[in-house]
């Protein structure tokens, strides 16, 4: 019986060729046959899916010239979410723009949650395949990471182009895909490859390499017969290349000027690079740049979306790059920087002692004159005078007669002396400070109300979301420009990031340092299409749930800041002005005279009496 098949086979495929030799001669010999591919030769990719994988539910995007009978049978066991092929006159140049975000109505047939994980692509010239992956990763189908099937079995001696399709498929960061090809030999072979080791599982067959390695043109192919009868056919289909990279290098960028950041950022991929195997390569930018408004990055992050660089870490999240994103959960916020201002003697003695200690005393003391009243048995004049000389800790003309209103009397003594010393040591805490200062500016509010210009770098200017505060930006450089403005004006203002802020400046008692109420987080961006951004996220996070993240966020914030900007760094020593002690001599001086004036009132009181 499998004589008579295989004769068959034969007689069909003779008559199939002296046919097509009839209709065509020489070179149009491949394009009749990709006319005409979808009735020839069974769907060896669909078959090869339909017997491997079992989630027979799950979408499946196929790109090529179908048949309406192939796509029938197809489509009563697997979910076609799409067909896709080629329109008139359609090329490369169709899908030269960049685009970021891809819409669909949710009620439509084509609508799915998720991206899709399957893609079949049959019988495409090896010229146009560029094209073809040009249109599938602009349609709302794309996805880097998904399993993609190349099928071009109508062509004999196909899988001599097995290198340069790879070469191509590569050009878009696909790792996961397998060509299906026709060898005049072994008849119907797999390949696929490993850009970044030659490791492979036992069932692949490394390829043999008839050129120079190097990094630019380094991919080594696998392959293995297609046979679906085979026990092992589906074992190790889609295999994970990325664990061991064979230092493969890698390019970073950082931006200047962050201290302590740049060196947790170098930290950190050193220890996930070296765990992959990699070799990392950073370069220093000016600063990282942002998307405009019109949807335009600049900088790193233009650099890093063209491809110049791998990565590089940002200051927060980008709305428009949140599919390249990597969350370090390293959280910061927005701070500012402004002058403390000098403080008038009545607004210290109003810090020192605010309005419910005043209270407080004032009822204390109206407390005590009634008690003394009671113990004393003397005029509310004279319970007066006695209270006074017990705040100012003189000796009273008179004491009660019973023991226990002596032990109250005595117990209202020390009470006072207590209340008289604390109250003195306030006073005196005025001078301990040669400048008294407080700070003016809490909220943003603050800043309009005392006309403040806010300085901030290119990038923190998207923070002053009040149209009010972004009329009141000026840009500048880099930080320590910022902070020096604060320094040469007191009107002036510094917007930045408040772990770069507090690695250049400490609060002290001329600058003041608002920690603004929103957080922000920390994010590792990667270029469009990275194929080992899944990777790096694997090990971030392994590394942050082993808590070691947070100890070298802990190690490098808390490192000795050799290139700390100090801002008004006075002596060490300041000396007290006459200017400033005045208030010491003229209080003493009224107490003296108030002391002399209570003296002679008790005097004349005395000589009343007798």
């Amino acid at each position: 019986m499998e004589r008579i098949n295989n004769l068959r086979m034969i007689l069909f495929d003779s008559l199939f060729m002296i046919s097509v030799l009839s209709h065509v001669h020489g070179n149009q010999l491949e394009e009749y046959i990709s006319r005409n591919r979808s009735m020839v030769v069974p769907l060896a990719s669909m078959n090869l899916i339909e017997h491997c994988f079992v989630e027979k539910a799950e979408p499946v995007v196929l790109f090529g010239n179908w048949s309406a009978n192939i796509i029938d049978l197809q489509s009563q066991s697997w979910n076609i979410v799409q067909i896709m092929g080629f329109k008139k006159r359609e090329n490369i140049c169709n899908y030269t723009n960049k685009l970021k975000i891809y819409k669909i109505d949710p009620d439509s047939e084509l609508f799915i949650p998720y991206p899709v994980q399957k893609f079949v692509i049959a019988e495409v010239n090896l010229s146009m395949l560029k094209l073809v992956f040009h249109k599938i990763k602009h349609s709302i189908w794309w996805n880097v990471n998904g399993f993609y099937v190349v099928q071009n079995i109508h062509v004999h001696n196909s899988c001599k182009n097995a290198r340069s399709l790879m070469q191509i498929v590569w050009e878009f960061n696909i790792l996961s895909v397998l060509f299906i090809c026709h060898d005049l030999v072994s008849g119907l072979n797999l390949y696929t490859f490993n850009p970044y080791n030659e490791e492979a599982p036992n069932v692949w067959k490394r390829v043999p390499e008839n050129y120079r390695k190097n990094y630019a043109n380094d991919l080594t192919l696998f392959n293995r017969p297609y046979d679906l009868k085979s026990s092992s056919m589906c074992e190790a289909l889609n295999f994970i290349k990325t664990m061991n990279l064979s230092s493969y290098p890698i390019q970073l960028c950082t931006r200047e000027g962050t201290g302590g950041l740049r060196r947790l950022f170098e930290q950190i991929n050193n220890v996930i690079w070296t765990k992959m195997n990699a070799v990392v390569n950073v370069t220093i930018v000016e600063t990282t740049g942002i998307v405009d408004s019109e949807g335009l990055p600049n900088f790193a992050t233009k650099d890093v979306l063209d491809g110049k660089f791998d990565g590089f870490l940002a200051p927060d999240f980008r709305r428009d790059l949140w599919k390249n994103e990597v969350n370090t959960f390293i959280t910061s916020r927005i701070c500012y920087v402004t002058n403390k201002e000098e403080l008038t003697f009545f607004e210290q003695l109003s810090e020192v002692f605010p309005s419910k200690t005043m209270l407080v005393l004032l009822l204390l003391s109206l407390t005590t004159m009634a008690i003394f009243k009671y113990l004393l048995k003397e005029s509310f004049s004279e319970v007066a005078i006695d209270v006074l000389r017990v705040v100012t800790l003189q000796s009273t003309l008179r004491e009660p007669v019973t023991v226990p209103a002596r032990a109250i009397f005595v117990c209202i003594i020390f009470n006072f002396m207590w209340v008289s010393w604390n109250v003195e040591s306030n006073l005196m805490s005025i001078l301990t400070v040669s400048q008294p200062m407080r700070a003016v500016v809490t909220t943003e509010q603050d800043l309009i109300d005392r006309d403040y210009k806010i300085h901030s770098r290119y990038y923190f200017e998207q923070f002053n979301y009040a149209s009010v505060i972004s009329d009141l930006n000026v840009r500048v450089r880099n930080v320590i420009d910022c902070l020096e403005v604060v320094d040469n004006d007191a009107k002036n203002a510094c917007l930045d990031d408040c772990t770069v802020i507090n690695f250049f400046a400490k609060e002290n008692q001329d600058i003041h340092i608002a920690h603004m109420e929103p957080k922000r987080y920390y994010v590792l961006v990667y270029r469009d299409d990275f194929p080992l951004k899944e990777r790096v996220s694997t090990v971030y996070h392994r590394l942050l749930e082993h808590g070691i993240i947070n100890k070298f966020s802990l190690d490098q914030m808390s490192a000795p800041r050799t290139s700390s900007k100090k801002l008004k760094n006075p002596d060490n020593y300041k000396r007290i002005t006459m200017q400033q002690i005045k208030f010491v001599v003229y209080f003493i001086i009224i107490g003296d005279l108030f002391a002399v004036l209570v003296f002679f009132v008790e005097l004349c009181s005395k000589c009343k009496k007798k």
